[in-house]
């Protein structure tokens, strides 16, 4: 079983549902994003976009498969790269006595001395549990 931040996204939006998250796992198409959800994408990207160009060059491990993603992560590693975009983690967990694998995907890797730190970009400059419960 993989488990992302994305399924329990899936599970409380707009209300819970355990049939939403069902029904992806099983690759049954969702609808089309309507013009709200698009506007939040687009202003997300925009976003996103206007911090790299605070950061300086990056390397964009964006798209291909996962193996890919984590081979060229590697790789990037062993040749000292800076700010890394798009990183996605992985850590296989035991969970009531069932593998699981955990995934995350961070925005920016960013080095500090022998290792990295991860970097965020959010629309939100104030995350509480007033603003965002």
């Amino acid at each position: 079983m993989r488990l992302s931040a994305g399924v329990l996204y899936k599970l409380y939006r707009p209300s819970t549902c355990e049939l939403r998250v069902y029904l992806w796992g099983q690759e049954v198409k969702e609808a089309e994003p309507g013009p709200y959800e698009k506007v939040i994408e687009q202003l997300g990207i925009f976003h996103e976009g206007r911090h790299f160009k605070s950061l300086g060059e990056f390397v964009n491990l964006a798209g291909g498969t996962e193996d890919e993603r984590v081979a060229r992560y590697v790789d990037v590693v062993k040749s000292q790269g800076n700010i890394i975009y798009q990183r996605t983690l992985e850590r296989e967990l035991n969970v009531g006595g069932e593998n699981v694998i955990l995934l995350g995907q961070c925005d920016f890797l960013l080095r500090s001395g022998e290792g990295y730190f991860i970097r965020d970009a959010k629309l939100s400059r104030c995350i509480t549990d007033k603003d965002h419960p």
